[in-house]
């Protein structure tokens, strides 16, 4: 990170984000007993295994000591770690998805081939201001080697090369009797 040695941030409990687990199980629940030609049965064990899956999966994506989930993320010299119930790993930035004004899904993959992906919910209202702005800073910075855009470049070139394409003026309406 610029300025600075290392970015560390703890990863709050969301409750946005166990609303929003809720609200897909509840929609996925209904859905199951809506289900006409399944049967009884069918739906039982449909249910069974939506409510396994989702326990499954929020407890990977929960910040609970216990289930696997990361609750915490730096960044020191250029490479992330993440904090599980295994301690601090090296971990790769799969993908970072900015909800704008609620926060950031990262995936962070283990750099043992054989660990599983890890889905980050990093809630903008929970996380303190200061290292929400510095993980902010950091995801939204191009990857190196590329050079960023200048100021007001639109991207459009002249076929010939020859400079940027002039804006389209709108069409004026002929004077009357032409």
């Amino acid at each position: 990170m610029r300025g600075s040695a290392s970015l560390e941030l703890e990863v709050a409990p969301s409750p946005r984000l166990l609303l929003y687990l809720a609200a897909w199980g509840a929609a996925a629940g209904s859905a199951v007993l809506d289900c006409g030609g399944c049967g009884a049965p069918g739906r039982a064990g449909l249910l069974v295994v939506l409510a396994a899956s989702l326990a499954a999966g929020s407890a990977r994506v929960l910040p609970v000591p216990g289930f696997g989930g990361v609750r915490a993320l730096r960044r020191d010299d250029g490479r992330w770690q993440a904090r599980t119930d295994a301690g601090w790993e090296p971990v790769a930035l799969g993908r970072a998805v900015e909800v704008l004004r609620a926060g950031w899904w990262l995936q962070l993959q283990g750099l043992d081939p054989r660990r599983r992906r890890h889905w980050v919910w990093i809630d903008a209202r929970r996380t303190p201001r200061g290292p929400y702005r510095a993980l902010c800073r950091e995801l939204r910075r191009p990857p190196t080697g590329r050079v960023p855009a200048a100021p007001g470049a639109t991207g459009r070139v002249a076929p010939g090369g020859g400079g940027p394409i002039p804006r389209r003026r709108s069409r004026r309406d002929p004077p009357d009797g032409a």
